[in-house]
Parts: structure tokens; C-alpha cells; sequence
């Protein structure tokens, strides 16, 4: 039987939060902007098809 326990990891109050590094957010917005995008064709592709009938 394995006993799991749960402990909050807080960062000691002297340490720096750290950025991410500009490539990780660079391609985090590249991701969003893409889904988006890719949605809103897609709804509009949806839009046109049910028009045609």
C-alpha cells in the first residue's frame, strides 16, 4: 500500500520569480492566435455549408 501526501511548495521569500523566456511566450500567443483563427473558420465554413442546405 502506498501512502501519497500532498505539501505546498512555496518558493523560499528571497527568490526571483523568473519570466518565461520570450520564444515560450512568443509561441504561446503563435498557439492562441492559431486556435482562434482556426474556430472562427471554421464557424464560418459551418455558416456556409448549413446555407447551401
Amino acid at each position: 500500500m502506498a501512502v501519497i501526501s500532498v505539501g505546498s511548495q512555496q518558493a523560499p521569500p528571497t527568490a526571483q520569480v523568473r519570466l518565461p523566456h520570450p520564444l515560450v511566450r512568443a509561441t504561446a500567443w503563435s498557439s492562441a492566435i492559431g486556435l482562434v483563427a482556426g474556430l472562427v473558420l471554421g464557424m464560418i465554413t459551418q455558416a456556409h455549408e448549413r446555407d447551401r442546405g
